[in-house]
């Protein structure tokens, strides 16, 4: 989405709904999709600017709206037709790694099926796990992968969690996970990225980690992976959570690159 016509938007936005006249410091702010559909349906951008999916879609620290950066705020999906503004830092910097470790090439003379023509995160990861670069970072090789792709936050059940102090809810939200994988003594939750940022989004390894610590009784560990075409190298970033019920608790703990020689 262009700059412009992405400001155009959420200018609108912003002029239009509560945003600007809420209180951010006493409470965070629920607006409905509904609400949001409504304001940016007369706009004059082509019509995939104005879906919720992709105005909702704010990775990186610097893609906020001009409205955001000034006032300290982010957005979060609160569940399926509910987005949530709350104040504060909502992301986690991805500081570079400096040197690289050459990785000799452990895959099987015989596999020659990796795809990549197709550029998804998830198959660079898979090549991570199966070259053991994975393994080599988490210090595990029992690792089989588990979980992949598109799933809910229970409705019923959800949960709550902390920001500035401040409750906010989550109840039936979506998310998906580009890699878990289970080991003899820990579940791993991986985010992956193609490219080279600076930071991202906390809900991307939060909400994830919540809903497992539901699920499993492992203890999870939460890793952030980058493939960067432009120099071949797969960089990791392993985080934890210090108090579970708070988004802001994210601890960076070990950050590698590799590259496959």
């Amino acid at each position: 989405m262009k700059q412009n016509d992405w400001e155009l938007v959420w200018e609108n936005i912003v002029q239009k709904t509560d945003i600007c006249r809420h209180n951010f410091d006493e409470a965070p702010l629920y607006v409905s999709h509904k609400e949001i559909k409504n304001i940016v349906k007369n706009i004059k951008v082509s019509n995939n600017k104005r879906e919720i999916r992709i105005l909702g879609s704010i990775i990186q620290r610097e893609k906020r709206p001009k409205f955001f950066i000034k006032n300290k705020l982010f957005l979060l999906p609160a569940d399926n037709r509910n987005w949530v503004i709350v104040k504060g830092e909502g992301y986690f910097d991805t500081p570079p790694v400096e040197d690289y470790i050459k990785f000799e090439n452990q895959v099987p003379f015989y596999i020659e099926s990796f795809d990549i023509k197709n550029s998804r995160e998830s198959l660079y990861l898979d090549k991570a796990f199966a070259y053991g670069i994975l393994q080599d970072f988490i210090e595990d090789n029992s690792i089989y992968l588990t979980i992949r792709g598109k799933m809910g936050i229970p409705v019923k059940t959800g949960f709550n969690y902390y920001v500035n102090n401040l409750e906010v809810e989550n109840r039936g939200s979506r998310i998906e996970i580009d890699g878990g994988y289970e080991g003899q003594d820990s579940l791993y939750l991986v985010e992956a990225k193609i490219g080279s940022y600076s930071n991202e989004i906390i809900r991307q390894l939060y909400f994830p980690y919540r809903l497992w610590n539901m699920t499993v009784d492992k203890p999870i560990r939460n890793i952030f992976f980058q493939y960067n075409p432009k120099n071949d190298l797969y960089s990791f970033w392993e985080v934890e959570f210090e108090e579970i019920q708070n988004y802001n608790s994210i601890k960076l703990l070990k950050t590698k690159s590799y590259k496959i020689v």
